[in-house]
């Protein structure tokens, strides 16, 4: 796998698993609701930040192209489907910073839930081959 794709796959994988800690946060509600609270708004910047600003901006920005410049069947196929995930990915951060704000910390836990589910089962980089890359 070429090094710059490699790159873009384990920035993937960390994604994942803040999704995870964001997951396992949900044990803090009731308990230790500044501590949620706290752990939410740190998930939300690097959600924001690092997997929006950063990691979708390079796939959308220069890989996807270069894909679709390589085979243009990808576009209505693999490429519509992961553009498709990064604006569920977006919906659902606005939704959970919505619940967040008003506290509804139980809310909070299912919106990541679904998250986690989005990232971890229907990402196209878990079926991809490494023939589709340019």
């Amino acid at each position: 796998m070429h090094n710059a794709i490699r790159s873009l796959y384990d920035e993937h994988e960390m994604i994942v698993e803040a999704t995870e800690v964001a997951k396992e946060a949900a044990a803090l509600i009731g308990t230790d609701d500044a501590r949620y609270a706290s752990t939410v708004k740190n998930l939300m910047d690097f959600f924001r930040t690092y997997a929006d600003g950063y990691h979708h901006h390079k796939e959308e920005e220069v890989l996807f192209p270069l894909m679709l410049e390589s085979n243009e069947m990808l576009g209505d196929g693999v490429l519509k489907e992961m553009l498709e995930n990064h604006a569920d990915f977006r919906e659902m951060l606005d939704g959970i910073q919505r619940i967040w704000k008003r506290a509804a910390y139980p809310k909070c836990a299912t919106g990541w839930r679904a998250t986690v589910k989005l990232c971890w089962t229907t990402s196209p980089w878990r079926t991809m081959r490494s023939s589709t890359w340019p």
